[in-house]
């Protein structure tokens, strides 16, 4: 006798059977009434209904975490969680990034160049769609090195992918009334926004370039992008200045009354500079960890101390007489000369060691003891703390 057993995938069980499984496997199992609510509103309905929860999950957002996020959860819910839990991936995805539940739940509602906020873009690929366990930042450092990468279809991420993500969504927001920080306002009417004004900088620079790409002036422009923009000023420095930079900048900061020699290039081969000899035609390398060897640094800090001595003979400098004479405390001249090399009064970790270069044993508040040769001497150790401090080193 043939088999009459339901083949896999078949539909001959009855209806009644099939919403009982529907019930038992994607439910809590059936109660009294469940059965005939089920064929009311349709099985595709009550699947969509069962589906939406770990929707929910995966695009996760906490309602109590914001007020926001609250009050516009039930919006999160039906225009974005149900509309799409049988839909485009694709469009999910950008929904969900626009909404204000998860803009205001990850933090890209504040999210602006240098540097972007990096929470949502994480979650997007952690979360959202590759998952963690294809996080290959352990055995790639390059994005084209992951398989797959080169064809742009990459089997996991590296942290890089997370960064340009991060920086692709910066200017994406919520109209919400508030200031925009550089002198306009946003609409107020609760909406996804786009601002360009927060929008990564690098971009910004490519659209000036692209925008007056026939013009003569067009680097100029370019240049003006960057130098202008908010991000270019708020952002710390982060760079290491060149040992010529570096050089130059203490002899302008101390007022030094310089005489160009020998002895002073000859200190800048071993700091890794070798001005207009550099042997390939890459020029010196663009990255800070170039400049900071061993004996790079060690020699950044001695050419500070070179720069001070009397033996190199290309600069004199006159600490007392760049120091106004109406600071009568060891604090104010600290004060000023962390302002004056530093750029700013705020006294960081390299502050208390400054000051105690100028006031030895002595309390800072109190007015200068010492004067002649050993003020002169304390002066010189103080500028020489400040000058190899990581602040002045950095532009």
């Amino acid at each position: 006798m043939p088999d009459q057993s339901p083949k896999p995938g078949s539909a001959t069980l009855p209806s009644p059977a099939v919403e009982f499984r529907a019930l038992n496997r994607m439910g809590f199992g059936p109660r009294p009434g469940s059965l005939e609510r089920v064929r009311k509103m349709g099985l595709q309905a009550y699947i969509e209904e069962q589906v939406n929860a770990p929707t929910h999950d995966h695009f996760n957002v906490n309602a109590q975490a914001d007020e926001k996020i609250a009050a516009t959860w039930p919006i999160y819910d039906r225009e974005v969680i149900r509309k799409h839990c049988f839909g485009n991936f694709r469009r999910f995805l950008e929904d969900v990034a626009m909404s204000v539940a998860m803009q205001f739940y990850l933090n890209n509602v504040t999210s602006r160049a240098s540097p972007a906020n990096e929470n949502y873009a994480r979650e997007l690929f952690e979360l959202h769609s590759l998952g963690a366990e294809n996080y290959f930042n352990h055995l790639y450092n390059r994005r084209r090195a992951v398989p797959g990468g080169l064809h742009g279809k990459p089997i996991g991420y590296i942290d890089q992918d997370v960064y340009e993500a991060a920086r692709a969504f910066t200017g994406w927001t919520i109209a919400d009334g508030s200031d925009s920080g550089r002198g306009d306002g946003f609409p107020n009417n609760g909406k996804f926004h786009y601002y360009d004004g927060w929008h990564d900088l690098v971009q910004q620079a490519v659209d000036a370039w692209m925008k007056r790409r026939d013009q003569p002036d067009q680097i100029r422009h370019v240049v003006r992008a960057i130098l202008l923009a908010p991000e270019f000023i708020a952002t710390e420095s982060c760079k290491v200045k060149r040992p010529f930079e570096l050089v130059v900048s203490f002899l302008r900061a101390t007022g030094a009354d310089v005489t160009p020699n020998a002895n002073l290039f000859y200190q800048l081969p071993p700091m890794g500079q070798r001005m207009f000899e550099w042997p390939t035609p890459t020029g010196h390398p663009d990255e800070s960890r170039h400049w900071l060897s061993t004996q790079g640094m060690l020699t950044r800090w001695n050419i500070i101390e070179a720069l001070t001595s009397d033996w190199m003979g290309a600069a004199t400098f006159a600490l007392e007489q760049e120091t106004p004479a109406a600071l009568k405390t060891y604090r104010a001249v600290g004060d000023f000369w962390v302002e004056r090399m530093l750029g700013y009064a705020e006294r960081k970790k390299v502050y208390p060691l400054a000051l105690k270069m100028l006031a030895g044993e002595d309390d800072p508040h109190h007015a200068i003891r010492v004067e002649g040769q050993e003020w002169s001497e304390r002066l010189r150790r103080c500028v020489k703390t400040l000058a190899m401090c990581s602040e002045f080193q950095l532009r």
